[in-house]
């Protein structure tokens, strides 16, 4: 009888880190773009991915009035537990137009690769090069939807050292 009871205590103490391993954003992945100053700036609003990720990374390509984009999750070292992000990127050297951009991202709940369309108009300006990526933003680990900051005004990587959380320094 003890021992159906120490191992009843045992469960019910793991059961809190069990929830709080599968906890990611409250809301679904939201995605939104607007053009500023010739920059095309894409958010992904309540992502959710792993606690400790090294990095995120994108992949833009540009093929007639389509403007793909990819987001990578990169994890060496995950940790057991998800959370919420806010992570966005710019691509500059698109040419003046109207496009449809397709964001792509993994989504954790079905293990499936995703992605929204939205339509983009590029205003005419200086001369486009080659589409490519100009910056990257990560919110850090968020512990609610609630916590979802602005988008920075300035550089998104300033103090990207920091972004990373509480629950990653946890596991460092």
């Amino acid at each position: 009888m003890k021992a159906l009871f120490a191992a009843f205590v045992v469960l019910a103490l793991a059961m809190p880190s069990v929830a709080s391993a599968q906890m990611g954003c409250e809301l679904p992945d939201e995605i939104v773009a607007h053009v500023q100053d010739g920059l095309i700036v894409v958010g992904h609003q309540n992502a959710t991915y792993n606690c400790c990720p090294d990095e995120f990374l994108y992949e833009v390509s540009e093929e007639d009035d389509v403007i793909r984009v990819w987001e990578h999750e990169i994890r060496t070292y995950p940790c057991a537990c998800v959370c919420c992000y806010m992570l966005g990127v710019t691509i500059d050297g698109v040419a003046p137009g109207e496009y449809r951009l397709e964001f792509h991202w993994l989504d954790y709940g079905t293990g499936a690769w995703v992605f929204e369309t939205l339509p983009i108009t590029v205003p005419p300006g200086p001369p486009p090069g080659r589409a490519g990526i100009v910056d990257t933003y990560s919110s850090g680990c968020l512990s609610s939807p609630q916590d979802l900051p602005e988008p920075p005004e300035t550089s998104p990587d300033e103090g990207s050292e920091s972004t990373w959380g509480r629950i990653k320094s946890l596991f460092d």
